[in-house]
């Protein structure tokens, strides 16, 4: 049961990693438009998922880096933005399959 618990939880912090980076990538991807034109939908509905699927880590380092401000270079090979992003992930994936876990036992 514990291995299995393991092999869910790591499986569904890969997928919660994937999901985030297509919905982030594809955020900014369709967010590359005329400026004199509103965003499209499909980018507004895809910041809006990405921004649930950072919780609760960006509530973590949204101040930490509006304390440091970095840019946007140094944002990108800081380990410390790295470690929270994978920190989160873990936190969705065990928080998910403990709850999926505890369910398939009460059944």
């Amino acid at each position: 049961m514990k291995n299995r618990f393991l092999i869910f939880s790591i499986s569904l912090t890969l997928v919660h990693t994937a999901a985030t980076w297509f919905c982030i990538f594809v955020a900014n991807f369709l967010g590359f438009q005329d400026l004199n034109e509103p965003p499209a939908k499909v980018s507004l509905v895809f910041t809006e998922v990405a921004k649930i699927l950072l919780l609760p880590g960006r509530l973590v380092w949204g101040n930490w880096m509006y304390e440091n401000m970095l840019n946007f270079l140094e944002l990108l090979i800081h380990p410390t933005i790295w470690l929270a992003f994978l920190a989160n992930s873990c936190l969705w994936g065990f928080g998910i399959a403990s709850i999926w876990m505890r369910s398939i036992r009460r059944t």
